[in-house]
């Protein structure tokens, strides 16, 4: 199965000269992000306004893949004994590899660790993926504000973050995530509800916001 993905990072007037090299640097993050984690997708795009950046990711799978390593240890003579039991070097290596001494394959003189790891939950995931992403953003300034530990180009004030319909829970910079954006600062101040990414540019519309 898959879903879909809306990250909406929204702050204070962001310079127009940097809109689009922030963009280009979160669809460049995101992707590389994704890759690693074995998170497959369909497409990743960002629209942003002088108050948004936003990220949507379609057709993100709901598990990363799984994935076999085989690791090759020492030679069978130092993994196991003479009566085949397995030595301090055998066991020290299936521990290392987290599996037991039995499950070691022998082959061509050597032993060999198969492990099999099981692909994560991806809503799971983006619970720590997701601030990631804004804390590895590289940007020309960045500043503080109020007593926080915490830098950015300008003060967060929102963040959005769906996963399909579902909100993936954070808090960072005393922000929490939600599904409520903000419309135009004077024709729409009030928040609004996205219910879904699908969703995403017709809401911001209605509030008098053209993503892009």
């Amino acid at each position: 199965m898959k879903r879909d993905l809306l990250f909406e990072i929204g702050t204070e007037e962001i310079p127009a000269h940097v809109m689009p090299h922030l963009l280009e640097d979160l669809a460049q993050l995101a992707e590389t992000m994704l890759k690693e984690h074995r998170l497959s997708y369909e497409k990743v795009r960002t629209l942003g306004t002088p108050r948004r950046a936003a990220l949507i990711v379609t057709g993100l799978a709901e598990r990363q893949e799984d994935v076999n390593t085989e690791t090759r240890g020492p030679s069978v003579a130092i993994a196991f004994d003479a009566d085949g039991n397995p030595t301090k070097a055998g066991a020290g290596f299936a521990r290392g590899q987290g599996i037991d001494p039995a499950q070691l394959i022998q082959r061509d003189g050597y032993v060999y660790a198969c492990v099999h790891e099981q692909g994560a939950e991806t809503a799971c995931l983006l619970t720590e993926l997701l601030p990631q992403l804004i804390h590895t953003l590289p940007l020309p300034n960045s500043m503080r504000w109020g007593d926080l530990d915490f830098r950015f180009i300008r003060p967060i004030r929102w963040i959005v973050a769906l996963y399909g319909t579902e909100i993936v829970p954070f808090t960072l910079a005393n922000v929490t995530s939600g599904r409520a954006s903000r419309g135009h600062r004077t024709l729409a101040p009030a928040e609004f509800v996205i219910p879904a990414p699908a969703d995403y540019e017709a809401a911001c519309e209605k509030a008098y916001v053209i993503v892009s």
